[in-house]
């Protein structure tokens, strides 16, 4: 969310960069488009893709993931047609489990993390408009995304933080249901 006094200096598909004169200084900032990321859950593990990113030339590990770029849709919904898009999966359970909101900071962002259950995969999976190549899907244990972080292949970044925090909130559950 822009300040009323920013002007904008670039305004992309995804990214508007704004300047704010404060106390004679010139602040500057960069809005991303809101986001979802998508934790597909199943037998104590979590899907990741390893996909070629185009834009950065490489390829990595990383949750499924999208832009909020249908103003039509809810988080859910966009949430929803990437997890079929990018791995062919539906869930039948989700649930929004965290948002994390930076606006206000110099990089400002919404991100919506949505917990994903009961999945399936899709006969007829939608062809994924996304110019990124997913290479391959793989189902983790908390020990395993641990040492992908380790060696590098996942990059430590908010979605890593809540990864490991949504590990340590379900392994707390389990604990505390075995303790009954």
């Amino acid at each position: 969310m822009k300040k009323p006094q920013e002007r904008d200096v670039y305004q992309g598909r995804y990214i508007t960069v704004t300047e704010e004169q404060i106390h004679k200084h010139c602040y500057e900032r960069v809005h991303l488009r809101s986001g979802v990321q998508i934790i597909p859950f199943r037998d104590n593990r979590i899907l990741l893709i390893r996909e070629y990113r185009v834009h950065e030339g490489r390829e990595r590990w990383k949750l499924v993931s999208g832009w909020i770029d249908k103003e039509e849709k809810t988080p859910q919904e966009i949430a929803q047609e990437e997890l079929a898009e990018e791995v062919g999966m539906r869930a039948e359970k989700w649930t929004l489990w965290k948002t994390h909101d930076t606006h206000g900071q110099t990089i400002g962002t919404t991100t919506y993390y949505f917990i994903a259950q009961e999945i399936e995969t899709i006969t007829q999976a939608p062809e994924n408009p996304d110019h990124d190549e997913v290479r391959e899907m793989r189902w983790v244990s908390q020990g395993a995304f641990q040492r992908l972080l380790r060696t590098q292949q996942v990059m430590w970044d908010t979605s890593a933080l809540y990864v490991l925090q949504f590990f340590l909130q379900h392994h707390q559950k389990r604990s505390a249901l075995h303790k009954k």
